[in-house]
C-alpha cells in the first residue's frame, strides 16, 4: 500500500508538472503567434537602423568604431546610440543577418524620420517591408516568451501553483505588454532580463530565511541578468535597484533578528561586489559608453533629460500625475474602450 501511494502520489505530480507545461508553452506560443500582426511604431525602424552596429562589430569586426563623443545632434547615430540600450539592436541584427538580409537593406538613417509624414517614410523606405519586420520583431517577441516561465516562477516563489498561473497569465494576456514585446523594441528583453534579475534575488533572499548562503550560481545569475537589464534598455535600473534592496532587506532583517552583526559587513560588501560587477558588464556590452565611461554616463542622463522634456513639451496632458498614473495602470489595459495610436497625427 505504501509503494502505490508513492506511486500515485509521484503520478499526481507529473500529471501537475505536465498541465503547468502546457499551459506555459501554450502562452508562449500565444506571445509569439501575434508578432506579426502588432501595429508599427516608428521607434521600430530606429532600432532596425541601428542594428547596423551588430554588423560593425560582429561582421567587419570594428567595434571601435562604435565609440562616440559629444556633441551631440537629434538623430545622429552617436545620439541615437548613447540613448538605447545595445541588447536589442545587437539581437535585430542577429536576427536580420540568419534571414538573409544585410546592412545594405537596412532602412536610411535615422530609421523612421519623424520630421514627414506617414506616407513619406513609405516612399523613402524608412518603413521596412512585411518580411524584414517579422526577422526584426523575432528577438523581442522571443525574450517576450522566454519572460512567461520566469513570471511563472516568481509567483511560484512567493505563493505556489495557483499565484503563478495567474501571475504568468494576466503577465502573458496585457495588451500593453504584448504590443510593446512583440515589437522590434527593446521591451522584450528589458522584461526577461529584469525578471530574471528579480528572481535571482527572490532566491538569494529565500535562502537567507532559511539561515543558509545560497550559492554563487544564484549571485552569478544576479549578476548576469542585471547587466543584461541595464544594456536592454537603461530603464532596467529599476530591475537592479529592486532586486538589490531586496536583498539588503532580508540580509539585514536576517542579521539583526538574530544578533548577528559582523554579518552585516559582508552583507555591504556582497551587494557592493555585485552591483560593481552588474555596472562592469553593462559597460562592456555598451561600446558607446567605452570612451571615458563617467563622461559618458553624464551624457547618457543630460541627454535622456534633454529628450524627455522635448517630448512632455509636445504632450498637453504631460507630465501625469502619481494618481494619474495608478488609475492607468488599471483602466488603460482593461476598462478604457479600445484606442490605439501612438501619435496624435496618425
Amino acid at each position: 500500500r505504501s509503494t502505490q501511494s508513492r506511486s500515485s502520489a509521484a503520478s499526481d505530480v507529473y500529471k501537475r508538472q505536465g498541465l503547468d507545461g502546457l499551459w506555459l508553452l501554450a502562452l508562449m506560443a500565444f506571445v509569439l503567434a501575434g508578432a506579426p500582426a502588432a501595429s508599427f511604431h516608428g521607434d521600430e525602424a530606429m532600432q532596425i537602423y541601428m542594428s547596423q552596429d551588430y554588423f560593425t562589430a560582429f561582421v567587419e569586426r570594428e567595434p571601435s568604431r562604435l565609440l562616440v563623443a559629444p556633441p551631440y545632434y537629434i538623430d545622429d547615430d552617436p545620439w541615437l546610440r548613447i540613448l538605447n540600450g545595445s541588447v536589442n539592436r545587437y539581437a535585430i541584427g542577429l536576427s536580420w543577418h540568419l534571414a538573409g538580409f544585410t546592412a545594405a537593406d537596412l532602412p536610411p538613417r535615422p530609421g523612421w524620420d519623424w520630421g514627414l509624414d506617414y506616407a513619406r517614410n513609405v516612399e523613402t523606405g524608412h518603413r521596412p517591408s512585411p518580411d524584414q519586420m517579422n526577422a526584426a520583431r523575432l528577438p523581442s517577441a522571443l525574450m517576450l516568451a522566454l519572460s512567461v516561465p520566469v513570471m511563472f516562477a516568481l509567483g511560484w516563489a512567493t505563493g505556489g501553483r495557483l499565484p503563478a498561473m495567474f501571475a504568468s497569465g494576466l503577465y502573458a494576456l496585457h495588451p500593453i505588454i504584448l504590443l510593446n514585446g512583440r515589437r522590434a523594441m527593446m521591451e522584450g528583453s528589458l522584461l526577461l532580463f529584469g525578471l530574471l534579475v528579480i528572481l535571482a534575488a527572490v532566491m538569494i533572499s529565500r535562502r537567507r530565511g532559511t539561515g543558509t548562503d545560497a550559492g554563487w550560481g544564484w549571485w552569478g545569475a544576479l549578476i548576469l541578468a542585471g547587466g543584461l537589464a541595464l544594456a536592454s534598455k537603461h530603464s532596467g535600473i529599476v530591475y537592479v535597484a529592486g532586486a538589490l534592496g531586496w536583498i539588503a532587506t532580508a540580509e539585514g532583517l536576517w542579521a539583526v533578528g538574530g544578533r548577528r552583526f559582523r554579518r552585516l559587513p559582508v552583507m555591504v560588501v556582497k551587494l557592493a561586489g555585485a552591483g560593481g560587477l552588474i555596472l562592469a558588464l553593462f559597460l562592456a556590452l555598451s561600446p558607446a559608453l567605452w570612451n571615458d565611461p563617467p563622461a559618458r554616463l553624464r551624457d547618457l542622463i543630460e541627454q535622456r533629460q534633454g529628450l524627455l522634456d522635448i517630448q512632455v513639451a509636445a504632450d498637453p496632458l504631460a507630465p501625469t500625475s502619481l494618481l494619474q498614473r495608478l488609475e492607468g495602470i488599471i483602466s488603460q489595459p482593461f476598462l478604457a474602450p479600445p484606442a490605439h495610436y501612438e501619435v496624435a497625427a496618425w
